[in-house]
């Protein structure tokens, strides 16, 4: 084998696809509008801990409390305004004081989540936030801060109303191709005054949570992802334009904002979203290569008619509802969490139905098994306590007035599941089957080379180095249909039409000008026993063909390709 500093051999798993944020073009040019003399400054200046990370961050945070229906609350019958400072109290909830972020701490609760809506306290016509209204929001979080909690601050209520028209100047932002420019805008001189006012000041303990739950405010689709709706794929495309924009206004500020964490949003910072819509995380390589620093933001009153639906004929916490919740935790961990990407489940809770019982089952099972899976919460509390017309909306957990809990007990079942370290899940919870190495060790190839391998090298940097590549196809994928548990040995390679690969073919390759040699390998038609074990003259034949790449300078793919069972044979 030829000595190597870079991968040359590539092993395609992921389903994510990372873009270079600094090469990609936005709808507009990303600029400081607002006025820069009247923004807030953070002039402190702490050590950030560069060693930790997400996964380590996520299991500190514990369980946390939202700080809801407060600095997001906003006055809904007037588009653009400044609603000053009496906009904390306007929905109802007292104004904050230190004594009830403290309580939170006494109580055990590990993170604070700070909703903040933004385009009711713009002071002019270029996006700048009203100092005093910026001066309150560092307040809240310092008090968070001081008292030993992370901290999540995030752009709540800004979603713009449905409109045939485009949005305008202070009505936020909207996920649509016809409202990218304004939203942009918007976006960019929201979170470039945010980055100016929390830098160098906090340490790892201030997370930045870009949208709260984005969406299409109005559409039919609003709260839930339908793959096959054009509007859907557009939202969810433009989504991705505004999270790399958001990437870049936080991490161009500099300073500890270079490394801070940062939670990526899918639409309506759904379930549905995050498993089915294209959600593209953004190439964060550039500031962290070595630790992965943004992580997943997700909503999960789950499952709806027991957690969300105010109807009181859904008050019992069955076996079914368990096993929706298990399945999603599953698919989140193997779709985001397995691939270096941690998740924070930034509301969840379940609705007030006087069935507290039911609510402590649901306590103690969604809580413990998002920490089986890795995954932090972070209850809702809207401070909504009056159920007697019904359930809808009921959260209420803190009465911050008074400092004391609505059900005690059932913040103590919360919290009591929320406090045992992450540790490494067992394959069964993952898996169907139990994994165990069948094949024969003593006929299989082994690897007995020794080369360097570059852990410097990143996804992006990899992605841009191979270039144009060429598919060997139809050759050591090709095998004779309708032949089942058969070794149909070194022949195979030529039964669908195509020569015996030689040498000369993939230098060829390489001259012509491609940097990536891509085989297709098909597995199932060369076993030679009930073990799987793998003929070892048709891994020989593979690794010669591998060989020959890797020689003449190109990355080289190799994969499993036709082995999908075919139910119409």
């Amino acid at each position: 084998m030829l000595h190597l500093s870079l991968l040359g051999l590539l092993v395609i798993m992921s389903n994510f696809l990372f873009i270079n944020s600094d090469e990609t073009e936005f709808a507009i040019e990303p600029e400081d509008l607002f006025d820069k003399e009247t923004a807030i400054k953070d002039k402190d200046e702490v050590d950030f801990d560069d060693t930790i990370t997400g996964d380590l961050l996520v299991d500190e945070m514990g369980l946390g409390w939202n700080l809801g229906n407060t600095l997001d609350a906003f006055d809904y019958t007037v588009k653009v305004s400044n609603d000053g400072l009496d906009s904390e109290t306007m929905w109802g909830n007292p104004e904050t004081t230190e004594e009830m972020i403290q309580e939170l701490l006494f109580k055990g609760f590990r993170t604070l989540r700070i909703p903040v809506t933004w385009h009711n306290h713009f002071i002019d016509d270029n996006y700048t936030i009203d100092p005093k209204w910026m001066k309150r929001v560092k307040t809240i979080v310092d008090w968070g801060i001081n008292n030993g909690l992370y901290v999540i601050i995030n752009s709540h209520h800004d979603v713009a109303r449905l409109s045939k028209e485009k949005i305008k100047y202070g009505e936020g932002y909207y996920t649509s191709l016809k409202d990218r420019e304004e939203s942009e805008r918007f976006i960019y001189n929201v979170w470039r005054q945010i980055s100016l006012a929390f830098n160098n000041g906090y340490d790892q303990h201030l997370i930045f949570e870009g949208l709260n739950e984005p969406r299409m405010s109005g559409h039919e689709y609003e709260w839930n992802y339908e793959p096959s709706d054009p509007d859907c794929i557009a939202a969810a495309e433009v989504l991705n334009e505004y999270m790399r924009l958001i990437v870049k206004a936080i991490r161009e500020s500099g300073g500890n904002n270079e490394k801070r964490f940062i939670m990526i949003t899918p639409l309506s910072a759904s379930y549905t979203s995050a498993m089915n819509s294209n959600v593209i995380i953004p190439d964060d390589s550039k500031y962290n290569k070595k630790i992965k620093r943004l992580l997943i933001s997700v909503h999960m009153y789950t499952p709806y008619n027991f957690a969300l639906n105010g109807d009181m004929a859904y008050t019992k916490f069955t076996d079914a509802f368990k096993e929706e919740i298990y399945e999603d935790f599953v698919n989140l961990y193997k779709k985001y969490t397995s691939s270096g990407y941690s998740i924070v489940i930034g509301e969840t809770g379940t609705v007030n139905k006087n069935n507290t019982d039911d609510r402590e089952a649901w306590a103690e099972y969604f809580i413990s098994n998002a920490r089986k899976f890795h995954m932090s919460c972070v209850l809702w509390d809207n401070g909504d306590f009056d159920n007697r017309k019904g359930a809808s909306e009921i959260f209420g957990i803190f009465h911050r007035d008074k400092l004391t809990w609505e059900n005690s007990d059932l913040v103590d079942i919360h919290l009591s599941f929320a406090t045992e370290p992450f540790e490494e899940l067992e394959a069964s919870d993952l898996f169907s089957i139990e994994l165990k190495e069948l094949y024969n060790k003593q006929a299989i190839i082994k690897d007995d080379g020794d080369e360097d391998f570059d852990n410097e090298i990143t996804a992006a940097e990899l992605v841009n180095k191979i270039g144009m590549g060429w598919n060997l196809g139809n050759t050591l994928d090709a095998f004779t249909k309708g032949i089942k548990g058969h070794n149909q040995g070194l022949k195979s390679e030529t039964c669908w039409g195509n020569p015996e690969t030689t040498e000369e073919m993939i230098e060829t390759i390489a001259k012509t000008g491609f940097k990536t040699l891509r085989i297709p390998v098909t597995w199932h038609n060369h076993l030679v026993d009930e073990r799987y074990t793998i003929d070892p003259e048709w891994m020989k034949r593979v690794k010669t063909i591998v060989d020959w790449g890797i020689k003449h300078g190109l990355y080289v793919i190799l994969n499993d390709h036709h082995d999908n069972y075919d139910n119409d044979k």
